[in-house]
């Protein structure tokens, strides 16, 4: 049993790449961080700290106008739209067959 614990507490250590990649994919919004973190095999806790120090990072570059408060608004904002967007796509459809169905 000793054995199996030091196998499970074996840090992983992760490229620079790979973090990077792993909070675009975030950040670009399709999944929530925790089904992403899963997907990914990582905790929830390693993925947002990942995500904090990289947006930390984009804020400290000159020239980059956002802070990291106001690209978490952004991101949540455009995940409200896309969820509206989804929904009013979701609606059209049921008009669209309806109509078709009607025509016959």
């Amino acid at each position: 049993m000793e054995l199996q614990t030091q196998e499970k507490r074996k840090k992983k250590h992760f490229d620079k790449e790979f973090k990077i990649s792993a909070v675009r994919m975030l950040l670009e919004g399709t999944q929530s961080l925790a089904s992403l973190a899963k997907d990914l095999g990582i905790n929830v806790n390693t993925l947002t700290n990942w995500r904090n120090q990289y947006l930390q990072v984009r804020s400290e570059i000159p020239g980059s106008k956002l802070t990291v408060s106001e690209l978490e608004a952004d991101n949540n904002r455009l995940r409200k739209e896309i969820a509206a967007l989804k929904q009013q796509n979701d609606f059209l459809k049921k008009v669209s067959a309806y109509f078709a169905s009607n025509e016959k």
